[in-house]
């Protein structure tokens, strides 16, 4: 099975169809793709998106680490990771 390119996917006309996390994630790959950002600017973005930086690394989608913040890549997630599985998964669907 494919892993979900959820983020490259969602646009904002879809944010009310997700949660705070699943919206969060396309705008910051809209600003910084796979690369590496600034955990100030993920955590301030995360503030007016209404989640928390933890709560996304620990549902297996980012990486922060040394002050900066990155998606991971597709091939990075869980073997088993399944969007419908995940803490991100709205039920509004």
């Amino acid at each position: 099975m494919r892993k979900p390119y959820l983020w490259s996917r969602t646009s904002a006309c879809q944010e009310e169809e997700f949660d705070a996390d699943t919206i969060w994630a396309p705008s910051w790959f809209e600003q910084f793709r796979f690369d590496k950002g600034d955990f100030g600017v993920a955590e301030t973005l995360s503030m007016v998106k209404n989640t928390s930086m933890s709560g996304m690394a620990k549902a297996g989608i980012l990486e922060s680490r040394t002050g900066k913040v990155r998606l991971l890549l597709p091939s990075e997630l869980l073997e088993d990771w399944d969007l419908k599985k995940s803490s991100l998964f709205s039920n509004h669907a």
